[in-house]
C-alpha cells in the first residue's frame, strides 16, 4: 500500500532534512540530552545527502535507487524508534 508518492516523498526530503538540522538550536531543543541534539543533525546531514543522490525528480546527482532511498528511511525511523525506547527505559 502507498501513502506517500515518489514526488511527494522527493518534495518533503528537503524540509525533512533541514529541519533535522537546524530546528534543535533554534528551539533550544538538546540541552537535557546532547547526544539527542546530535543525533538529530548527524541524521538530518545524512538525509540531505541522501536525498542529494537518489534518483527522483529532486535529486542533483541521481545514483541511488529510490526503493534504496526508501529502505535507508526505514533504518532511520528503526533506529530512532529504538534508541526512544531505550531513552525512555533509562
Amino acid at each position: 500500500m502507498k501513502f506517500v508518492t515518489k514526488q511527494i516523498h522527493a518534495y518533503w526530503d528537503y524540509p525533512v532534512a533541514f529541519a533535522l538540522i537546524a530546528l534543535p538550536y533554534l528551539l533550544g531543543l538538546g540541552r537535557s540530552n546532547v547526544t539527542a541534539l546530535y543525533l538529530s543533525v548527524v541524521i538530518g546531514i545524512t538525509a540531505l545527502i541522501l536525498t542529494v543522490f537518489t534518483d527522483h525528480q529532486l535529486g542533483l546527482i541521481r545514483v541511488i535507487p529510490y526503493k534504496i532511498h526508501l529502505l535507508i528511511d526505514g533504518l532511520y525511523n528503526r533506529i530512532s524508534s529504538l534508541l526512544s525506547e531505550h531513552q525512555k527505559r533509562v
